[in-house]
């Protein structure tokens, strides 16, 4: 199941808070290590460690995106979407 949360993520902050019920329902407790890959101008985030980037969840579910990494995103503001069988974080641009 794919959930459009109504939620945004802005590429200036460098972090994206990971509520409690998806850090629960993904088993990304404080301190797991996720992988984040940049495909089509979006963010993928999971805990798969094949990809591009590694990152920790940090003990307030905060998620810092690497700067290397936000300095490729073509845009600053992003659709947050949650793909529940696949256990992953979606980052899509908002289209202007």
């Amino acid at each position: 199941m794919v959930i459009f949360t109504g939620k945004t993520y802005k590429n200036d902050k460098g972090y994206l808070y990971i509520p409690v019920t998806w850090r629960e329902e993904f088993n990304l407790r404080s301190g797991k290590v996720v992988g984040i890959d940049y495909k089509n101008d979006c963010l993928v985030i999971d805990s798969k460690p094949s990809r591009e980037y590694k990152q920790k969840i940090d003990s307030k579910g905060n998620l810092t995106i690497p700067l290397d990494l936000r300095e490729k995103l073509h845009s600053n503001n992003f659709h947050i979407i949650i793909e529940q069988l696949e256990e992953r974080i979606i980052l899509a641009p908002i289209l202007d």
